[in-house]
């Protein structure tokens, strides 16, 4: 079976549904699919995956949130994002600035971030205090 006539299959039984049909669901234009199931998470950037958040929202709480919620969220940017992607979220001054306090997924992954930012010249000792450095397992 291809993927489409798959698809086709899925669009049926959805259409076919009674909630569906009750609630006039209309169905978006993609290119040559049609599909209104991933509309809700279309804008959902792709690593955050825990969290029902979209790019606003991203933006929102590393400009206003609070410190936890900003660490949180930079640890989330730094360890699952492209590293590309990264700096169009963040600046580099604030990852020096808060990095002992993000939560790292381990040990091995925060020393390669410190050894880059050193690298770079933004050591995160020269703004932090080390003893405070946790990590998350």
């Amino acid at each position: 079976m291809r993927i489409e006539d798959y698809f086709q299959q899925v669009r049926a039984t959805i259409d076919a549904c009674e909630i569906v049909q009750a609630s006039k669901v209309t169905y978006d234009k993609r290119g040559t699919h049609e599909g209104f199931i991933m509309e809700a998470v279309k804008q959902r950037p792709y690593f955050i995956w825990n969290a029902d958040l979209d790019e606003e929202d991203v933006r929102r709480i590393l400009a206003e949130g609070s410190l936890y919620s900003r660490t949180q969220l930079m640890g989330t940017i730094l360890q699952y994002a492209h590293f590309a992607d990264i700096w169009k979220y963040l600046a580099v001054r604030d990852v020096q600035q808060l990095f002992w306090q993000i939560p790292w997924r381990d040990s091995a992954l925060r020393d390669h971030w410190k050894w880059a930012m050193t690298l770079w010249g933004y050591p995160p000792d020269d703004c932090a205090d080390p003893s405070a450095a946790r990590f998350s397992l």
